[in-house]
């Protein structure tokens, strides 16, 4: 037999306030019969210890706690109709009454926004493949595990669809991945395509209103590149997934290797910003989207190979190195040409964002020309 609150789950309709009282006088009314007999079950075990039954008899403390244990099956089963009609007839009224900003800084509270353990979260292979889809409400599995490790336990229930409204969840998802900041490690890139939803099995729905656009709703990413000796043709293919972006994004490149200063001169910064400059015209078409990229080395260090002497440095510091370096990964950043993105209208072309040609001059000699 399906309760109230689990038809209402299936039809996705929202509980009226008439329903809610309804049940919450049938779970003041258990929760009496449940005690009267949890008390008269405590009087008869009490009497049991003076007095000693027939052999062959059943004795009223065995059919009392009987008794008693259906009496608090019935009491908790109407308290989980009435949290999940309350929960979701307040999800409805959320949707239906509050402005999108409101809501925004609900959902913010839940994930735990602001917390300096919990804003960033490192996506790694081992833990984080299988969660990251379903993309759509219509699949069972939704929403993505990767969000609910997003949120604060205590509300737990909030990803049930029998306890929430399916347009409360799929808020509070998008929250998740607005709020976060995502890392990524080299050894984990293969991963940032489904975390973008760019992987067409994440998707289920042929109604894009009800499925999550992570390109749309992402805001942070720290992304660290470390060389494999392999060249970069397959980090480059990952990192395309991020060409997709329908929003401004903040990302951060880390080159992860260690810059070790030797020579008292720029030979090793030179040779470590050539040894990335195959990734520097993607990142240069990110920035010409309207993202904010920012490309750091991961460490400077001056460290010498044991058993020899101390590089000299010069008059510079190791701080003085790094600001050195810094600024010649800078400038090389900004004299590389962007990325030749082929024909977006082709099959399988990451959609780029478009801005309105200004409209020649009627006076110009370009315009005279065409109209000759």
């Amino acid at each position: 037999m399906v309760n109230l609150a689990d038809q209402r789950s299936v039809t996705d309709q929202p509980p009226t306030l008439e329903e809610v009282e309804q049940c919450r006088e049938d779970v003041v009314r258990a929760k009496k019969d449940f005690l009267v007999q949890h008390n008269l079950y405590a009087i008869y075990v009490r009497d049991a210890k003076e007095y000693k039954h027939p052999p062959g008899q059943v004795s009223l403390t065995e059919v009392t706690r009987h008794k008693k244990v259906e009496r608090r099956r019935l009491f908790l089963r109407h308290l989980t109709e009435f949290r999940k009609m309350s929960c979701r007839q307040l999800t409805y009224q959320i949707l239906a009454r509050l402005p999108r900003e409101i809501r925004n800084m609900i959902y913010a509270v839940m994930i735990d926004r602001g917390h300096p353990c919990r804003d960033e979260v490192q996506i790694k292979s081992a833990a984080h493949e299988r969660h990251l889809g379903p993309l759509s409400f219509d699949d069972p599995e939704f929403p993505p595990g990767l969000c609910k490790l997003s949120l604060i336990h205590t509300y737990w229930f909030c990803w049930d669809q029998q306890y929430c409204a399916a347009g409360f969840i799929k808020e509070l998802a998008e929250t998740a991945y607005r709020e976060k900041t995502y890392k990524f490690r080299q050894e984990d890139l293969y991963l940032l395509p489904a975390f973008l939803g760019q992987v067409p099995s994440s998707v289920v729905t042929q109604d894009p209103q009800k499925a999550i656009v992570p390109t749309k709703e992402v805001s942070r990413l720290v992304i660290c590149l470390r060389p494999t000796g392999n060249g970069w043709s397959f980090t480059e293919e990952n990192l395309r997934a991020m060409l997709a972006f329908q929003r401004k994004v903040k990302v951060e490149f880390i080159l992860d290797k260690t810059l070790n200063l030797l020579s008292g001169t720029d030979q090793e910064i030179n040779a470590m910003i050539s040894e990335y400059a195959t990734l520097f015209p993607l990142i240069s078409c990110l920035r010409g989207q309207g993202n904010t990229v920012n490309v750091r080395f991961g460490l400077v260090t001056s460290t010498p190979a044991a058993g020899t002497a101390h590089p000299a440095l010069g008059v510079r510091s190791i701080e003085a190195w790094a600001d050195v370096a810094q600024t010649m990964l800078n400038e090389r950043l900004a004299t590389t040409k962007p990325l030749s993105l082929p024909n977006p209208e082709a099959p399988g072309c990451p959609p780029t964002r478009k801005h309105p040609a200004p409209e020649a001059d009627a006076s110009s000699p370009r315009a005279k020309r065409a109209h000759l």
